[in-house]
């Protein structure tokens, strides 16, 4: 992927969670601004994409006074991710985000989280239910149609 490309995916990213926090508990009026929580039960960190999604959010939450970003690491293990997820939610976070490792394991625990009120974004990988609140995620199939079509052109045009 471009640099630009990801820097404008993340940026869509951070557009989506801030609307899924100014449209639970309202943007700040006061000059004490309030800070909202985000909450990230990341799969495993010890993955170069997922751990690159953690800095580049991060880095982007950081333009954002009012929004206090905190992360988990399941180090690749469903029932661990799926703790994290309920503890992220004992520490009140405003908004939880999540790449679920198994749909089917933490469909239950995201579907109570989100009918609980709070906003759920979901981290290019889906549920079993529509028990949340946005979807971020690549069309894989537009994608490998792109790649196919560009194969197939530099195949043609080899001598």
């Amino acid at each position: 992927m471009k640099p630009l490309k990801k820097n404008m995916d993340i940026r869509l990213l951070v557009m989506v969670l801030i609307f899924a926090l100014t449209s639970r508990v309202g943007y700040p009026q006061s000059k004490e601004k309030q800070a909202y929580l985000v909450g990230y039960a990341q799969d495993t960190m010890a993955n170069d994409w997922r751990s690159a999604q953690v800095r580049e959010i991060q880095k982007e939450f950081r333009k954002y006074p009012y929004i206090r970003f905190i992360y988990t690491d399941a180090k690749g293990q469903s029932t661990k991710q799926i703790k994290d997820m309920e503890d992220l939610v004992y520490q009140k976070v405003d908004v939880l985000m999540t790449s679920p490792r198994d749909a089917i394991l933490s469909t239950p625990v995201i579907s109570r989280i989100y009918k609980s009120g709070i906003p759920v974004v979901l981290i290019t990988r889906d549920i079993k239910s529509k028990d949340y609140t946005s979807l971020v995620a690549p069309d894989d199939l537009a994608i490998a149609k792109r790649a196919a079509s560009k194969n197939f052109q530099k195949l043609i045009l080899l001598p």
